[in-house]
């Protein structure tokens, strides 16, 4: 995940955050982080180390700190430093115990480029996307009757895609009914597969015209997921296992391949706005 880090402070420089997780399955109690360094005068701070305070926040930038550390790691010829969040000299909290469920969290980095505790930049930024394989850890409705994890996101028509859907676009499915686990939105049209595994992916679109559709991970449309219909008023709906390594990104596209735009049936036979459903179950 890439932060977008708020600057203060009388010297600035810029950072840029990586957070990320190992395998879900046997997740560790940290993040990863990366930053490239510069003071104050716009140079990269190369082969030095440089102190840093990395607090975790609740519920806004000036929130509560439920996590205070500090690192002295050192940047390369590049000016960028890499540190695991969580396994610093702890200030305050265990970075164990947050319930990344009882969010929003932020992300506080102060820095001192000499290497020492006289932190002159600061930089705060939102977690937006919730470290996943901690937050499951700490979920208790996302396993049930079998499944580890369920979403079922939809659109109303209308007003949802009152646009047509040119060929290798995404349906939108704006809506959400119930999300659990590490299934995540990261957009109206697009959904975070966060863990790796098997996940069963359904979906129901009325459309009027003649065409396909196609699910697409991580940009790559997935060809034995094709579904369509020649003519006729009725749904296109599909059903398709879908494994994947982990944080992939998945949409419904109107395949790159149909002959035109799709237009998603409004108000079809009555005066009701019509639903489609986007339904993730991840089964292993």
């Amino acid at each position: 995940m890439t932060a977008t880090v708020r600057k203060t402070g009388a010297i600035l420089s810029w950072i840029i955050l990586f957070i990320g997780l190992t395998a879900y399955a046997q997740a560790p109690e940290k993040m990863s982080y990366q930053a490239v360094i510069r003071d104050g005068a716009g140079d990269l701070v190369v082969s030095h180390a440089v102190g840093m305070k990395v607090s975790i926040l609740q519920g806004s930038v000036s929130g509560t700190a439920v996590f205070v550390e500090t690192h002295t790691p050192g940047t390369n010829a590049n000016g960028l430093v890499t540190l695991s969040v969580g396994t610093g000299s702890v200030v305050s909290g265990v970075f164990a115990s947050i319930n990344w469920a009882n969010g929003p969290y932020f992300i506080k980095i102060e820095t001192d480029p000499a290497g020492g505790t006289s932190y002159t930049i600061s930089g705060t930024s939102e977690l937006l996307s919730v470290p996943y394989a901690l937050h499951a850890k700490s979920a208790t409705s996302a396993v049930t009757a079998g499944a580890l994890a369920f979403a079922d996101f939809y659109a109303l028509s209308p007003p949802d895609n009152a646009a047509t859907v040119s060929p290798g676009n995404a349906i939108l499915f704006p809506g959400t009914a119930i999300v659990t686990g590490e299934i995540q939105r990261i957009g109206a049209g697009s959904f975070l597969l966060a863990a790796p595994g098997v996940y069963q992916i359904s979906f129901q679109v009325s459309v009027i015209e003649a065409g396909q559709l196609v699910l697409n991970i991580d940009g790559t449309d997935l060809a034995y997921t094709v579904v369509g219909r020649a003519a006729g008023s009725s749904q296109i709906v599909g059903m398709s296992l879908v494994e994947t390594s982990g944080f992939s990104t998945l949409q419904l596209r109107n395949s790159s391949s149909s002959f035109s735009a799709l237009t998603i049936t409004p108000l079809a036979g009555g005066t009701n706005p019509v639903s489609a459903h986007l339904v993730i179950t991840r089964l292993r």
